[in-house]
């Protein structure tokens, strides 16, 4: 707040008005000062899923909670259930379909990402603390199935004929991430 709405004015009805809410005004001078910044948005959790079959075909798991505190046990069931729940609907193509115009579910802390492409879908446990946005790791995401796709797109079409097809590492390590 800039100092000349503090120094005193001529008594008008808004000038008493704004006496009136100084307290208000300090406080939320102070308030909005000393407010810890969100953590950002992070990649926790990566299920790459084979999208004819509906079956997982690799999944990543976050190896470095350096910002964040680790999982505990009420959140791994969380996670571990609502995943369950996702991957029953993934296999009737109507509801995969959507889920993916839908794009991501907020449940809480988690904000669940669901990422198609022609031969597989991503998808994605993002940690996104209160007032964090999820936006940009959501971004990422896709941006990761992208590549994914590029890559890897002739040994991920010849799965569906031959499941025991040997399938390299796609996932990328969530540690720098």
């Amino acid at each position: 707040m800039p100092i000349e709405q503090l120094l005193p004015q001529p008594a008008t009805p808004n000038v008493w008005y704004s006496y009136l809410c100084l307290p208000s005004r300090i406080a939320d001078f102070f308030r909005h000062a000393f407010q810890r910044k969100a953590a950002p948005a992070s990649i926790e959790q990566l299920f790459l899923i084979h999208r004819p079959t509906g079956a997982i075909i690799q999944h990543a798991l976050r190896i470095d909670n350096a910002h964040h505190k680790s999982s505990t046990l009420t959140e791994q069931r969380a996670i571990a259930s609502m995943v369950t729940y996702l991957l029953s609907y993934f296999r009737d193509q109507k509801y995969l379909t959507h889920y993916l115009r839908v794009g991501h579910l907020r449940i809480e802390q988690f904000t669940y990402g669901i990422h198609g492409g022609p031969e597989c879908t991503l998808l994605s446990v993002i940690r996104t603390p209160r007032g964090a946005d999820a936006g940009g790791t959501l971004a990422e995401c896709q941006g990761i199935l992208e590549h994914i796709h590029c890559e890897h797109a002739d040994i991920l079409r010849k799965l569906a004929e031959h499941p025991e097809v040997q399938l390299p590492e796609m996932l990328p390590e969530l540690r720098g991430l």
